[in-house]
């Protein structure tokens, strides 16, 4: 025994090289006796499918593959404090937390990265619109869904998180970080990033470039694995972007580049979507840092263009505006009063042009101290304020 707590990782979606970036490996397991279960063939088997499973990145890691795994490891642990990236999504999720609770355990949970969300029950009504929204964007199921996850939880001892650290204020809307005992002011994992940025990354004072941070639309694995319509088909989606983005640079004079889903595609499927541009992977936060003006259309990543105070201009089309996703989009367009383009209009690149996009102080000002970072964290890193957390909170 190392005399270090024990804090255990939960995932439910497979452990990837970025997870070991964003999560903060190196600081916990530094501080604490780590182990991070991957859940993911137990609880989400569909992303095994979907995802690419990547080779063991650390010996921290440890894949938990049934309920009966799962016991068997909290077993012969000593309790500590569980940090949930799981949720209580689903009945299994539900019986692992009752597992850990019974055993000891103290739960903790991450606002991780909030974003602005669509009030989705305004777009369901009693016309054909409405019922065929509610159908591609499975309102109906998820409703029923979450009524079976909360008979069980009322069926069974209290899962409220013991620890919370929070960001902003929009937590205060979300009961399970309400209901934590403790609640720390902390920062998401895009503020995280953007202090690790401005400490080691300096851009010109110029702006260099446009940027489009790319969500993989045509073909994201996450409507796949929940059921959704694809919002966008590949064909019609690429001829309307990449002439967008011709359209756009002969105006400005600014070269768009692409910070790209952090998925495997090949060089071909990037060439059709994007053409020749410059597509970049894992350096979306300095590409951010760096840009004159950020396209995007619901990417959590617009967080660094708010952070940055970079204009941000968000793109729909036709297919996107009727799909299910497009009230996700509109949700941080109106928070922030950005800018909305249609790239199936023909004279679309012609909306941003040389007179550039207006940044609405306030608005920023407003995003960032609702979903990023509470005014009152400390000016720490967010490993260092969970240690803390873990430490004050944690069993004894």
């Amino acid at each position: 025994m190392t005399g270090k707590k024990t804090l255990l990782l939960l995932l439910k979606n497979p452990f990837s090289p970025r997870d070991y970036e964003r999560m903060g490996i190196d600081a916990l397991k530094q501080r604490f006796e780590l182990s991070i279960l991957d859940c993911s063939s137990w609880l989400m088997p569909q992303t095994m499918r979907r995802r690419k499973v990547h080779p063991p990145i650390c010996d921290e890691v440890l894949q938990i593959n049934s309920l009966k795994a799962f016991r068997q490891f909290v077993a012969k642990t000593p309790a500590g404090v569980a940090m949930d990236y799981v949720g209580q999504f689903s009945a299994q999720a539900i019986i692992m937390f009752h597992v850990l609770k019974r055993a000891g355990f103290k739960i903790a949970v991450l606002d991780s990265g909030s974003v602005a969300l669509p009030q989705e029950w305004r777009r369901v009504s009693l016309s054909w619109q409405g019922l065929v929204y509610a159908y591609k964007s499975r309102v109906l199921a998820r409703a029923l869904s979450k009524l079976g996850r909360n008979l069980l939880l009322r069926a069974l001892p209290d899962q409220s998180p013991d620890i919370a650290l929070v960001a902003g204020t929009s937590w205060q809307s979300n009961p399970r970080f309400v209901s934590a005992g403790t609640k720390i002011p902390a920062h998401s994992f895009d503020y995280e990033r953007y202090r690790r940025v401005n400490a080691e990354f300096v851009s010109s004072d110029e702006p260099g470039w446009a940027l489009y941070i790319d969500e993989n639309l045509p073909s994201h694995e996450d409507n796949g694995e929940l059921g959704y319509d694809i919002p966008v088909s590949f064909e019609r989606f690429s001829v309307s972007l990449k002439r967008f983005f011709d359209q756009f640079e002969r105006e400005s004079g600014l070269r768009v580049r692409i910070a790209a889903y952090p998925a495997s595609r090949s060089e071909e499927y990037y060439r059709k979507l994007f053409g020749e541009r410059d597509v970049v992977f894992g350096q979306t936060a300095e590409l951010i840092k760096g840009a004159a003006v950020v396209f995007a259309h619901a990417s959590t990543a617009i967080s660094f263009a708010v952070l940055w105070r970079r204009p941000l201009v968000f793109l729909a089309s036709e297919e996107l505006r009727n799909s299910w996703y497009m009230p996700w989009v509109l949700a941080p367009q109106r928070v922030l009063r950005a800018p909305l383009v249609d790239i199936d209009e023909e004279a679309a690149g012609c909306v941003v042009g040389k007179e550039g996009v207006v940044v609405d102080a306030l608005s920023y000002e407003a995003y960032e101290n609702t979903y990023l970072r509470s005014p009152d964290a400390d000016e720490a890193s967010l490993w260092d304020i969970l240690a803390k957390a873990v430490l004050e909170h944690g069993p004894r």
